[in-house]
């Protein structure tokens, strides 16, 4: 079942000639790198296999799409086929831990949570709570010893009527040779692993922005037409993530290693998935193949990981 027949049959509120337009623009962004229609149109003869047309006439078809469908629930169905077709499981992670990722240096930290229970990770800047941890029996400087040593180091401590836990974690960055973090799950040993999958929401927006699609590039200034272009960016976000994840485990990819004996492959999962694309894929019609093949196979990301 190709995308042709998926999407243009969901709820019968779509025609095909929306499925090409959303196939052609999802293929602009994979090629293009970009959400800025005025810069996608100049490739947009390749992708649409029509010649003879201006770029200004691509232009004027690309706005016309986000004029027709941004007051409908495309950008809805666009995700939930993401999540049914490309993904069918997410792991979570702060559904998983009901953990709020709080990146803040609260001053009244424990008046924060008061009231329903919420289970927090918070950084802290050095020094922060010290003398609560010692009133509590445990030497501050210790902890940055044994962290120093064995990597990390953890003491749970009173804040108020609440019980919380530090864990010190010892850190690359000579400027900051520690993290610091207070978190109030106390059944759960090493917090701070969890708490550094945080970043992979980092790499994520860096991908959408500068280092993939460029979102903050985008000309659109309607609300609904930007969640419409979020949209069809986290599908091909998504594609690229998966294709990325097949390519590494069929090709050798490169490593880089560094002085503190850390590897990691010179190019990201992300990036090698989407080169890959842009390179094979040169029009809408071969995306739509592409994805005929996903759905096909149901290869979702889950089941090749």
């Amino acid at each position: 079942m190709t995308l042709y027949d998926k999407r243009s049959t969901i709820k019968g509120n779509y025609h095909k000639c929306m499925v090409e337009n959303v196939t052609m623009l999802l293929t602009g962004l994979l090629k293009s790198k970009t959400t800025n229609l005025y810069k996608m149109k100049d490739d947009m003869a390749q992708i649409s296999n029509l010649k003879g047309l201006n770029s200004g006439s691509y232009y004027k078809r690309l706005i016309r799409f986000f004029d027709r469908y941004n007051a409908t629930g495309l950008f809805i169905n666009l995700l939930l086929w993401v999540l049914q077709t490309l993904i069918k499981e997410v792991d979570n992670f702060f559904g998983r831990y009901g953990m709020e990722n709080w990146q803040i240096q609260s001053t009244r930290f424990s008046s924060g949570c008061s009231g329903k229970r919420r289970n927090v990770v918070i950084r802290l800047r050095k020094g922060k709570y010290k003398k609560a941890i010692e009133t509590s029996g445990h030497s501050y400087d210790k902890l940055e010893k044994k962290a120093l040593k064995k990597g990390d180091s953890q003491a749970t401590f009173d804040l108020g009527l609440d019980k919380y836990k530090i864990e010190m974690w010892r850190s690359a960055n000579k400027d900051e040779p520690f993290i610091y973090l207070i978190t109030n799950i106390l059944y759960q040993k090493r917090v701070g692993k969890q708490y550094a999958k945080r970043w992979r929401i980092d790499y994520c927006f860096k991908h959408l922005k500068t280092n993939g699609f460029n979102l903050e590039d985008m000309s659109l200034n309607d609300l609904k037409k930007i969640k419409l272009m979020i949209s069809l960016v986290i599908v091909a976000y998504v594609l690229s993530i998966r294709e990325g994840i097949i390519q590494k485990k069929t090709q050798k990819i490169r490593v880089i290693k560094y002085k503190n004996g850390n590897e990691y492959p010179a190019v990201s999962t992300f990036r090698c998935g989407l080169q890959f694309i842009s390179n094979q894929i040169l029009s809408y019609l071969e995306l739509d193949k592409y994805l005929g093949i996903i759905q096909l196979k149901k290869h979702s990301i889950v089941q090749i990981v």
